[in-house]
């Protein structure tokens, strides 16, 4: 089907599909916008099945950016009741080739498959059991509607709660080791794991994959909290909510993965869908505030988008924060959201503006390269009139942020509240902000082992106890982890640096070798560990290639030690200068992590960034390998 008609589908699909199907065989089931169980992309939307004695047919649009592709496997099948059934016709798209996107991003095309057994109620498309090949499950033939709530969601969470209970909203200066229960709605064996993103004001981001049981469809986690965190489940790539939890509480999560039918048909067919929340909590102290319903629009769509141009001055960048915090606050006075729900939208703005003025002289830098690409990077020297202190002053008393509300502290963003320049501890004038900007530093220092005595015996003279407790543990902790895992670090090879890399391959000659450059505060390096680690014993299960990690230690070495594990391979973590001269000019010029490099069977060796596209990786490690 040329480009030019798939677009025209694009654009009137309804219209198109009612004529369509006005030819359908007697006695066929028909299903439009069929329900679904979950599914593993946001790029592929199954609109009408027609199930008949001859075949089964799928009415779908493919989704991407404009002039991007999408590829549909030739081994496509439908599952249903334990049997396949196979991909015989298709039209507008060729299985097996790119499918490209016209300027709507939007285009349509129809799969035949054998037909399906009359009594089957549910089956599933796949594209087969390759790491990223595209699943949908529990394609609905049934015709049932739309409920409010999944059916897996306890009865007492399916009401709005009474939320504005003020008392159990306090940031929990605690410490305590919590437990997250995540019960994934409709999960089952084949469907990828969550992973858990928990925020916290002073230990960051921890990234916890977790675990799931098929059987009770419950993946459960333990991690120790400092402070109140901020939760948020991420499952293919797509994000189904977020949660606060307060240390030690045992809190049972609710999460509806079919509630990825939202996203692939309400941009579409707004119409057909109307917005369901896709995350509950039972047990939280935080349950008014996370089983707050969902607003019925996109509150902060509408908000105009920060971006200075090299030449705008500190005084003019505070104004347009101090205009887009109020324009939001004017614009939630209008809403039927609870009085909770918008102090939490304006706790989380708040945190944003600082954070962009935080930003703005990089900002400014990056737009004046953007603007002089004749210039090398590294000989730019233009600087913009520079964030002052009475800068964050005036954003703060001029927005009229409430310093007090302990929400500013829950927030994914109120890291940034560390960096408002507080140089004294007066409470009266900046309420919770006084202590977090030393408290974060110390516990940032004790992550690392370099906080002194005498910083730790100043948090002892202060009024709450939490911040030196939080470095003592935390200090405590790390010792104990260093203590029975630094034999997992293979030993740097004791070489000039200029003979590091010859050195640290040297034992592995005759081998293919993946060289993965990569650090534990690194999200996409992160992301792509996880990708890659399941091919070890998969497609890529082969005694002649190995896998060499490299760090340095800009990684907290307790963060680092508590990785590697989940990491089959050899780990060196280096030094400054062994991490500056490998990642240089003079070795690799490597330009951020991750990074690549594979050596071949005969030595040679080759930055392959390439591979940061994990469609890549395989083919390229099996075609080095032959």
């Amino acid at each position: 089907m040329k480009a030019n008609i798939l677009h025209l589908l694009a654009v009137s699909a309804l219209v198109a599909l009612a004529v369509a199907f006005s030819a359908c065989t007697p006695g066929t089931r028909i299903v439009d916008y069929p329900l679904i169980d979950g599914a593993n992309t946001d790029n592929l939307a199954v609109e009408r099945v027609e199930a008949s004695d001859t075949a089964t047919i799928l009415h779908c649009r493919g989704f991407n950016r404009p002039h991007f592709w999408i590829r549909l496997a030739k081994e496509t099948t439908l599952l249903a009741d334990g049997q396949r059934f196979a991909l015989i016709g298709a039209e507008g798209i060729e299985p097996g080739e790119m499918l490209w996107m016209p300027d709507s991003g939007d285009s349509c095309f129809t799969l035949k498959f054998e037909p399906l057994p009359k009594d089957v109620k549910k089956f599933d498309l796949s594209e087969g059991d390759e790491q990223g090949s595209w699943r949908i499950y529990g394609i609905d033939l049934t015709g049932r509607q739309r409920e409010a709530f999944p059916s897996g969601l306890p009865q007492s969470l399916r009401q709005s709660p009474k939320a504005d209970a003020t008392d159990a909203l306090e940031y929990a200066f605690s410490i305590g080791e919590s437990e997250i229960r995540l019960h994934v709605m409709g999960y089952r064996e084949g469907m990828n794991s969550p992973v858990i993103y928990l925020n916290n004001l002073f230990k960051g981001q921890q990234e916890l994959p977790v675990s799931m049981d098929a059987a009770n469809a419950t993946g459960t986690l333990k991690p120790t909290l400092y402070g109140t965190g901020r939760a948020m489940v991420v499952m293919d790539d797509r994000t189904y909510g977020d949660f606060c939890i307060a240390p030690g509480e045992q809190v049972d999560v609710y999460m509806d993965p079919s509630s990825i039918y939202e996203l692939v048909h309400k941009l579409r067919h707004p119409e057909l869908v109307k917005p369901r929340k896709s995350l509950w909590t039972l047990g939280s102290r935080y349950d008014a505030l996370n089983n707050q319903p969902l607003p019925e629009q996109d509150l902060l769509e509408n908000l105009p988008y920060y971006l200075p141009t090299y030449d705008t001055t500190s005084d003019a960048c505070t104004d347009s924060l101090v205009a887009s915090y109020q324009l939001l606050r004017n614009q939630l006075e209008s809403t039927g959201l609870s009085p909770l729900m918008r102090r939490d939208y304006l706790a989380g703005k708040a945190c944003e503006v600082i954070r962009t003025l935080d930003m703005a002289d990089r900002q400014r830098i990056y737009a004046y390269a953007s603007q002089h690409k004749d210039i090398p990077r590294e000989k730019i020297t233009f600087r913009p009139d520079p964030i002052q202190p009475h800068h964050f002053e005036r954003l703060i008393t001029e927005a009229g942020f409430d310093l007090n509300d302990p929400l500013l502290l829950m927030q994914f963003e109120s890291i940034s509240l560390t960096e408002v320049p507080v140089d004294d501890l007066n409470t009266a004038k900046y309420g919770l902000l006084c202590y977090l900007k030393k408290g974060a530093k110390a516990a940032y220092l004790a992550e690392r082992g370099t906080l002194t005595d005498s910083q730790l015996q100043e948090l002892d003279g202060w009024p709450n106890p939490f911040y030196a407790e939080m470095c003592r543990r935390i200090i405590a902790h790390n010792q104990e982890v260093t203590a029975a895992g630094k034999n997992r670090i293979t030993p740097t090879p004791d070489v000039p640096k200029e003979k590091l890399f010859e050195a640290i391959i040297a034992p592995h000659k005759g081998k293919v070798i993946l060289v993965d450059f990569w650090n534990t505060w690194c999200g996409p390096c992160r992301a792509a560990l996880r990708a890659n680690e399941p091919l070890k014993s998969g497609e890529l299960a082969d005694e002649n290639l190995v896998w060499i990690y490299i760090a340095n230690e800009t990684s907290p070495m307790a963060t680092y030690l508590e990785s590697i594990p989940q990491i089959k391979g050899i780990h060196y973590r280096l030094d400054p200068e062994q991490w500056a001269y490998l990642t240089g000019e003079k070795m690799f010029n490597i330009d951020g992590i991750p990074s690549y490099v594979v050596v071949q069977k005969d030595g040679r060796a080759a930055l392959r960034n390439d591979l940061r596209d994990h469609s890549q990786l395989v083919s390229t490690l099996k075609e080095a390998l032959k």
